[in-house]
């Protein structure tokens, strides 16, 4: 299925397969996990994990600045998510504080997901 954006056309057989590669339970710690999809017309419709903490973006710019040591936390957790990605040959292309999903922040340790693999692209 591919559908016209912003991006251009995105070919979304590829986030399928990105969604169904990153959602196997070995990956789980890293991605947010896709439940299933189905098409009507010329719309997808994705059932997905859902994070009720939100997103990175809304949390920074709804909170004061975060200290050094969790901006160093949260990175390194997007890092490993990327790392894994490039691993199995796939690219995000997308990345950003709005497709950066919060599992869990302080009190607790900062746990984040990477989402939305719509511009994904598979590294050959």
């Amino acid at each position: 299925m591919t559908v016209d954006s912003r991006y251009g056309s995105i070919d979304y057989n590829r986030e399928l397969k990105a969604m169904a590669k990153f959602s196997h339970k070995r990956y789980e710690r890293c991605f947010v996990k896709s439940f299933g999809w189905y098409e009507e017309g010329d719309q997808l419709f994705i059932a997905m994990e859902y994070l009720d903490a939100g997103d990175l973006y809304t949390f920074v710019y709804r909170k004061p600045p975060l200290p050094e040591i969790e901006t160093k936390e949260i990175a390194y957790r997007i890092l490993e998510g990327l790392d894994m990605m490039h691993d199995n040959g796939f690219a995000h292309r997308d990345l950003k504080p709005n497709n950066i999903l919060i599992e869990s922040h302080p009190p607790n340790v900062w746990w984040i997901k990477i989402a939305d693999f719509g511009i994904s692209k598979r590294i050959e």
